[in-house]
């Protein structure tokens, strides 16, 4: 029997939209209960369905077990720490004489693994929460990211001080303090510490206040946004075309890091309330096909 594949564009169209609604179907059906007796054709008797809710926490199912126990994700983490040692020295060999010199890292799924917090919630059928997030925070039970530690210590090896500037918020201080202590990490003080003081989530403000002081050599992260805020328009070509025109910047100072939970890049569709999130994931996956179209 002979496969036949389709190369029209508009037939291969129909059939992924076709593919995508059936992916959005299928996830209503719980795959946790025990079919009952059936003949060949009908449907579980006993099948489930799923609230809202549970639906968005399976859809990030995948997402979280590569990030937690893939070795490529551990790889990854390694090989890129390796790249920001190299990029470091490069940068410094050609630094300006007679100031400080700063590396600026974000701290979540860049220096601290927070992939259990997300692992349980799949186990709870939950999604993000400030309850369940203060209660993973406060317990100070993250574990350092692979590859981050080494290169910490080799900045504070080279008189290089380190800046951790998150949007975890400021009440989480001193358990973010206690926890990068915890594992090892040089420079844990409030001086070296900037978190999120209020709503506003732009880190300008705080990058700037290092850069007064001091000349910052590399910059790493999770999120494009740890390097520049312009990074946070994505309304166009989902800001694609932004990172082109920059590329020659980012790769002379910023070190980005594998996300596939959570990030910038979640903003076309995340909502406050499970139905209208869904819908707006579909929405997103017909943006994508009719771009594919065009």
């Amino acid at each position: 029997m002979k496969m036949i594949i389709h190369t029209d564009k508009t037939t291969m169209l129909k059939h992924l939209r076709f593919a995508s609604i059936i992916l959005a179907s299928s996830v209503l059906i719980a795959c946790g209960g025990e079919a009952g007796t059936q003949s060949s054709g009908d449907m579980p008797t006993n099948s489930v369905e799923l609230s809202p809710t549970q639906v968005l926490a399976n859809q990030s199912m995948d997402a979280v077990l590569w990030f937690n126990t893939s070795a490529e994700a551990n790889y990854i983490y390694r090989q890129t720490y390796a790249l920001a040692q190299m990029k470091l020295e490069e940068n410094l060999e050609s630094a300006e004489p007679g100031h400080p010199y700063a590396v600026v890292l974000d701290i979540d799924e860049t220096v601290l693994d927070n992939s259990p917090y997300q692992v349980q919630l799949l186990k709870d059928g939950a999604t993000f929460s400030n309850g369940s997030w203060t209660e993973w925070v406060r317990a100070e039970q993250a574990k350092a990211l692979p590859g981050a530690l080494g290169f910490t210590l080799f900045c504070e090896s080279r008189g290089i001080e380190v800046f951790y500037i998150s949007n975890r918020s400021n009440e989480f201080l001193k358990s973010t303090l206690n926890n990068l202590a915890k594992e090892g990490f040089p420079f844990t003080d409030e001086d070296h510490i900037l978190l999120m003081d209020g709503p506003e989530s732009d880190k300008t403000d705080r990058r700037m206040r290092v850069a007064g002081a001091y000349q910052i050599l590399l910059y790493c992260g999770d999120n494009l946004r740890d390097y520049k805020e312009d990074f946070s328009a994505r309304d166009r070509d989902f800001g694609k075309d932004y990172v082109q025109q920059m590329e020659a910047d980012l790769q002379r100072n910023f070190i980005l890091f594998p996300n596939p939970m959570y990030g910038e890049w979640t903003r076309f569709y995340v909502r406050d309330e499970p139905t209208a999130e869904m819908e707006a994931k579909r929405g997103a996956v017909d943006r994508i096909l009719e771009t594919m179209g065009e």
